[in-house]
């Protein structure tokens, strides 16, 4: 099987609840456990021991002053990071990076690996950077119990080409390994370039934080709200509905007639979809599993424009809509989503 074939094979099975956000000190613990077997048990990193999780928290705030530091989850559980560093520390080197993705043992082969990458490309562009490296050792012992060439071929797969070869540069389990140098152009090599954006610069906010716009019925106020304290605590931009018109906020229907009611359901509906242009993904609101017809438009609307779609309960159930009449009356519901 390619290089090319096996990313590919490894996406189909990427759970759609995987995504990516920016990295906070609080995931220093996951991330160090992550870490941990790569030390321990593979020449994949050189280091020798564990870093603590105080050294953790320092790597990623001094990480994120200048360059992207992110970390993959599912379901809340941080299962992968990703995170760039300096190249070299001469200012003519500001364009080139360095690049490292870790993924948790029992979560390798999703495509988590693939997703890392492609957030981490988005995030530097955006920082003008044009170089990609991966410094990665290997060995040509294919019955080595440290390591084998899996991150050469996932490299070469997302396009990174073999571009320096050092022999046994690493010395570690009582055993040299060679390392190999990969790169990528994220864009054209033009002159004059554009100076690089650290990424903890205000310019570049857009893109440090994963965006999330909150979907479904109105009548669950206290999950939405719920929701977006969770997800912004979680370190994601939340974009939340403006009116909660089938949980109390009626003016948004009071001394309107039925042709001044229907035009402002369809105003505030486009807003929406102008809300999920700016999102990352959306985040369904399913309470009980019910998506209505709005909702299920909404899902629609962001699947077409390529935006993850994530859901509160179980979304093999959300598939199927639940009737109307099968869901706990609110008082306050009019007719809508």
């Amino acid at each position: 099987m390619s290089d090319l074939i096996a990313v590919e094979e490894a996406k189909k099975f990427v759970h759609e609840d995987i995504t990516t956000r920016i990295a906070t000190a609080q995931d220093a613990e996951a991330i160090r456990e992550i870490y941990r077997p790569y030390v321990e048990e593979t020449a994949i990193s050189f280091e020798y021991q564990l870093p603590t999780v105080e050294e953790f928290r320092r790597r990623i705030g001094q990480t994120l002053i200048r360059y992207p530091y992110i970390v993959a989850l599912q379901n809340d559980v941080v299962v992968g990071y990703a995170y760039a560093g300096s190249f070299m520390a001469r200012p003519a080197y500001d364009w080139s990076v360095e690049l490292s993705i870790y993924v948790e043992q029992n979560h390798r082969r999703m495509g988590i690996g693939q997703k890392l990458m492609s957030e981490m490309e988005r995030l530097l562009q955006k920082q003008n950077i044009v170089n990609l490296c991966a410094c990665i050792s290997t060995t040509e012992d294919k019955n080595d119990p440290y390591l084998d060439k899996g991150s050469v071929r996932f490299h070469r797969a997302m396009g990174f080409q073999p571009a320096a070869h050092f022999e046994k540069s690493g010395y570690k389990f009582d055993r040299w390994y060679d390392i190999v140098w990969m790169t990528k152009s994220l864009q054209d090599h033009a002159s004059p370039m554009k100076p690089v954006v650290p990424f903890s610069a205000p310019v570049n906010m857009s893109g440090r934080y994963h965006v999330v716009t909150l979907c479904g019925s109105t009548r669950f106020k206290d999950a939405y709200l719920e929701a977006q304290k969770r997800l912004t605590l979680a370190g994601n931009i939340v974009i939340s509905v403006g009116l909660f018109g089938h949980s109390g906020d009626m003016e948004v229907w009071e001394g309107k007639t039925e042709g001044i009611d229907t035009l402002t359901k369809a105003m505030l509906d486009d807003m929406h979809k102008n809300k999920i242009d700016l999102a990352d993904e959306i985040y369904v609101i399913n309470v009980g599993g019910y998506i209505g017809e709005s909702t299920a438009s909404e899902i629609e609307y962001a699947k077409d424009h390529g935006k993850i779609v994530r859901y509160l309960e179980n979304p093999l159930d959300s598939e199927t809509r639940i009737p109307r009449d099968q869901i706990p009356e609110n008082p306050l519901v009019r007719s809508g989503k």
